[in-house]
């Protein structure tokens, strides 16, 4: 990610979504996957012009992210929405669970 940022002349950005991608990984791991070793994260990323996507896909059972509590656990949510422009969730039809995150690095 920071790599992708610096070679593209858009470094400023990278601290702050390498944080919300390291984050949502952490999610799917924890959360979404429940540690379990069979089960994989997919990340994919994609530039086109300024705009970049990242695609964060896990197997699990996947959350409804407006019913979330943040007193235990939820704030990685909170840090993914603050340090990208959009964040979106769906379900993968009883494939797991997926996190859409866009930047534009113009901005």
């Amino acid at each position: 990610m920071r790599g992708l940022c610096e070679d593209s002349g858009y470094g400023r950005h990278s601290f702050g979504m390498c944080l919300a991608v390291s984050e949502c990984v952490i999610n799917a791991i924890r959360h979404g996957n429940a540690f379990d070793p069979g089960k994989q994260v997919h990340l994919s990323m994609t530039l086109a012009g300024s705009r970049l996507t990242v695609r964060v896909a896990d197997e699990g059972k996947g959350f409804t992210p407006e019913a979330s509590s943040f007193q235990d656990a939820g704030r990685g949510v909170l840090l993914m929405k603050t340090l990208m422009d959009d964040v979106a969730f769906a379900f993968r039809g009883g494939a797991g669970f997926e996190v859409q995150m866009y930047k534009d690095l113009a901005a």
